[in-house]
């Protein structure tokens, strides 16, 4: 992981997502089903924070690493996403 990347997940407890500005710009979250770290409910629940279009796609049998084991299928839904 990215020291960014750890960084950001750090600062959680300092900006809690009720003091977060909502994302106005079109939105696409791609969970999976598998995933050990976060679970349906989360993935769900993201979309309160979400004032623009939003677009939740869940993968099935993936875990938590998505993008190297489902890489053709999120490339798919990023090319759809980004041509809207």
């Amino acid at each position: 992981m990215s020291s960014s990347a750890r960084d950001w997940y750090r600062a959680v407890p300092f900006n809690p997502p009720g003091r977060l500005a909502k994302i106005t710009v079109p939105t696409l979250f791609v969970p999976s089903d598998s995933d050990p770290a976060l679970g349906r409910t989360g993935a769900e629940l993201t979309r309160r924070f979400v004032t623009g279009p939003y677009t939740l796609h869940t993968l099935t049998g993936i875990g938590h690493w998505i993008p190297e084991e489902a890489a053709h299928e999120v490339a798919s839904l990023l090319r759809a996403h980004l041509a809207r």
